[in-house]
């Protein structure tokens, strides 16, 4: 049985986060010109454009000065003990955000990579910002990266992961299931396929997010990973894996199967966004 490492706050009421929560892997952004996190792609779309132009800031020092730290803008959050994730519950003080008990997963680390920066979330919290949020001081940023406790605060450790992270337990993850019925209820086959997936230690099924400019806008979409569709390494697996007795949610399954067909890929297109340049998203 795996142990809990660390905790995370997963808004499962967003179907994209839904369908990562309920496969059982969170995985990091892919390392390639363009890709970020569904954090950051949320940010985006929700144009804030205060509160990103600070994460640009962060982005920016950490290019510069501490370039052995994961990126903000591609790597995983969690803290790494509860008191730390039950101290960030002041970050949503009129419970219009995802940081309440009921979102809160339990989560292992064994499959994440080496590097995890821990550093202190209060800097972001306070950062010297005016009225519209932006930033009006940049001399702290550096004390961020460096691990540095801010002054006069409990320390909020959040931890950036760069690989996989394992949702331990069950509770949320049948939650996060049945938004993902709801949003996308013809792709339930390929939901099922990308959990057995995860169990495997394939990223068959999980879904990234890519920004880019096209002309004089900036668009953001959504890609599902398919590679191993076809891979017959992987396909073996998955066959071991039913033989072994792993539960299998042939309910699922079955009416697709009847039919010769895998379902349909969920449409992520309502997910993204294109917007004019002169937006300054």
């Amino acid at each position: 049985m795996l142990a809990t490492d660390a905790y995370a706050y997963l808004d499962i009421d967003n179907p994209i986060c839904a369908w990562a929560t309920y496969r059982g892997a969170l995985v990091c952004a892919p390392d390639d010109r363009g890709f970020v996190s569904v954090w950051v792609a949320g940010l985006l779309r929700r144009n804030d454009p205060g509160f990103t132009s600070v994460q640009a800031a962060l982005e920016d020092v950490r290019v510069h000065q501490f370039p052995h730290r994961i990126s903000r803008l591609r790597g995983m959050f969690c803290f790494p003990d509860v008191e730390s994730a039950e101290r960030a519950r002041s970050w949503d003080k009129k419970g219009e955000t995802h940081f309440q008990p009921k979102y809160l997963a339990k989560l292992s680390l064994s499959d994440a990579g080496d590097r995890r920066d821990r550093l202190d979330a209060n800097w972001i919290t306070y950062a010297p910002v005016d009225a519209a949020g932006y930033l009006t001081d940049h001399d702290w940023i550096p004390k961020y990266w460096a691990g540095e406790v801010y002054p006069d605060q409990e320390p909020i450790w959040e931890t950036l992961v760069d690989g996989r992270l394992i949702v331990l337990g069950t509770d949320i993850r049948q939650r996060a299931y049945e938004v993902t019925k709801s949003e996308f209820p013809d792709s339930l086959m390929l939901l099922e396929l990308s959990r057995q997936a995860a169990w495997v230690g394939s990223e068959l099924g999980t879904i990234s997010s890519l920004i880019r400019r096209e002309g004089d806008e900036i668009v953001l979409s959504y890609a599902m990973n398919m590679v191993d569709a076809e891979n017959p390494v992987f396909l073996e697996k998955l066959a071991a894996l039913r033989k072994s007795g792993h539960p299998i949610n042939l309910a699922d399954m079955k009416p697709h199967i009847d039919q010769g067909s895998f379902g349909r890929v969920p449409d992520l297109r309502p997910y993204g966004f294109r917007s004019p340049l002169s937006n300054a998203r």
